[in-house]
């Protein structure tokens, strides 16, 4: 069987085309959760590269549609095959601001690969942290804090995460928030009304 991980789990092959497959520019795949391969072929000049963008662009997307169902295999897989962990999907959004957020071997492997812990949405101010920290899940907050994110920075309705996870009632986020900060409180929400919402965000 390829692509046989160990326990019985069948991970995606990246090295042969499957049955029943379908091509898009270069790409053969079958589904979000079946194998998929990478061909060279197409034509030469323009058309290849047209090829290759659009292989480009469906592999992005496919990493962020993986991150975001915490399918750890077919990430792992994508970015063993060379997929950047910082590629964007087709609404602009890399695989760590998508990513499940429970799943924090997914969000795990997309830092080790390099993925961007920073970026922030434009139009929200958003960031995986902000995230993390709204949804209570501690061990990505903290995974995201060892691979660089910072924790002092505010969203388009001046929120801290530590707000966030206030807000929401995970004490534990916060009390790691406030001792990783320097005790720093919450923000007070400065800026914005969050019920005006981003506004003047540009």
């Amino acid at each position: 069987m390829n692509g046989a991980a160990a326990g019985g789990v069948e991970r995606p092959s990246l090295g042969a085309a499957s049955v029943g497959g379908e091509r898009r520019g270069g790409l053969v795949t079958r589904g979000w959760g079946g194998p998929l391969a990478l061909h060279g072929g197409g034509r030469r000049g323009e058309s290849e590269g047209r090829a290759m963008g659009s292989s480009t662009e469906l592999l992005a997307d496919m990493l962020c549609t993986a991150a975001a169902r915490g399918r750890v295999e077919l990430v792992q897989a994508l970015l063993e095959a060379g997929t950047s962990p910082n590629a964007l999907n087709r609404l602009g959004r890399s695989p760590i601001q998508v990513v499940m957020m429970g799943s924090v071997r997914v969000a795990e492997l997309l830092l080790l690969h390099g993925a961007d812990p920073n970026r922030a949405d434009p139009v929200t101010l958003t960031r995986p942290v902000h995230d993390a920290a709204r949804e209570g899940f501690l061990d990505t907050l903290v995974a995201l804090h060892r691979a660089g994110a910072r924790l002092d920075v505010r969203d388009a309705w001046g929120r801290l995460p530590v707000d966030l996870a206030e807000e929401r009632g995970h004490r534990e986020v916060a009390r790691y928030l406030r001792a990783a900060t320097g005790g720093t409180e919450g923000g007070g929400h400065a800026g914005t009304d969050p019920a005006e919402g981003p506004a003047d965000v540009k």
